[in-house]
């Protein structure tokens, strides 16, 4: 039996429900985006490690510390017991959800971790194909935590809850995300955020 090289990726991704209407805010996703591909996803990415894992492995970009990873998959039982055990990585989306609204999507002028709170909830452990630029194809193992974000800061909320039009966040139902329809050309995947 060959021992074959799979792709491992490990993200924390923020679910920011508005409480007054129920909706969830969701992002273009700008690597989709650029091959074309309109999707709105949750706001979040790569978590990054402080330690190396204990395990073998090549990753995806030379000299990033994201855990996208190549590893043998005779390696992946020994890969999620380090992930889970909640060491040596980063532990929250902040670093991610700091990078997109305030870098990326430009809809705050700066966020700081007391502007939020983080509730983690789960992880969700899923195998797929990648159709991310550069592995397009690739078998995935995939390691997403999911956590409640609440904004603390007023004027940084009231800023979210009205977003320009023509901005690349959008608040959706949980309809939407659960019928993966946003417009004819905005599709939703969201699945991983586990609504209620």
């Amino acid at each position: 039996m060959v021992d074959q090289t799979v792709r491992v990726s490990c993200g924390a991704l923020c679910r920011i429900k508005d409480p007054a209407t129920g909706k969830y805010l969701l992002g273009i996703n700008p690597n989709r985006s650029s091959k074309g591909i309109q999707v709105l996803m949750p706001i979040g990415g790569a978590i990054r490690y402080t330690m190396e894992p204990p395990i073998p492995f090549t990753p995806e970009t030379p000299g990033s510390k994201d855990l996208r990873l190549m590893i043998k998959e005779t390696m992946l039982p020994a890969f999620q017991n380090w992930f889970e055990a909640r060491i040596e990585r980063e532990l929250n989306p902040f670093r991610e959800l700091r990078e997109e609204l305030v870098d990326e999507y430009n809809v705050l002028p700066a966020l700081y971790p007391q502007d939020v709170t983080m509730r983690y909830v789960s992880l969700d452990i899923a195998r797929r194909f990648t159709d991310r630029t550069g592995v397009t194809g690739m078998l995935t193992h995939s390691f997403q935590e999911i956590f409640d974000v609440t904004f603390t800061s007023k004027d940084l909320w009231h800023r979210l809850k009205n977003i320009p039009v023509g901005s690349s966040l959008c608040w959706t139902t949980a309809e939407q995300i659960r019928a993966h329809h946003y417009t004819d050309n905005v599709t939703i995947q969201a699945d991983v955020l586990q609504l209620n």
